[in-house]
């Protein structure tokens, strides 16, 4: 695997042939803007509890990622961040080991079509408009249906 680091920023991933599952490797602590953006053999990707921020559209079209394993110490989530992973079907935000301020962006999750189930932090303190949506071909965006949300108050079921 080969990641472009400086200074504890991974800037970019080089995407390699037949590489499905990765490791970003400890001590990183920002996931930069754009650094996995159209990654597309990616299905299966682990970050290092140092990682506390990832950037807008960092993930955007990695449309065959399924599952992601979050940073126990993440406390941002910037815009667009997992735009179009169309196969993620469940993500869950760890608890976390600090007590900083859970925030997300707007539309992280948007058009992840096997998306179901989502469990959140309960240190959650923001969520951004369309936070997980559909968008139709005429770019209307409508809220995904049938999504399963927990968090502390327990399980929400949204069907739109």
């Amino acid at each position: 695997m080969s990641f472009e680091i400086e200074d504890g920023v991974l800037k970019k991933y080089i995407q390699e042939e037949g590489i499905k599952d990765v490791v970003v490797p400890d001590g990183i602590s920002v996931i930069e803007s754009w650094a996995f953006y159209r990654c597309k053999e990616i299905e299966t990707f682990s970050m290092p509890n140092s990682v506390v921020r990832i950037g807008q559209s960092a993930f955007k079209w990695c449309s065959n990622m399924k599952e992601i394993k979050f940073s126990e110490s993440l406390a941002h989530i910037e815009a667009c961040a997992f735009e179009e992973c169309r196969d993620l079907s469940s993500i869950i935000i760890p608890q976390g080991i600090k007590e900083s301020v859970m925030e997300m962006g707007n539309i992280v999750f948007a058009n992840c079509e096997e998306l179901t189930s989502i469990k959140l932090s309960t240190n959650m303190d923001q969520i951004g408009d369309q936070f997980f949506t559909v968008v139709i071909p005429n770019y209307a965006c409508l809220w995904k249906k049938n999504v399963l949300l927990q968090n502390i108050l327990g399980d929400i079921r949204l069907n739109v």
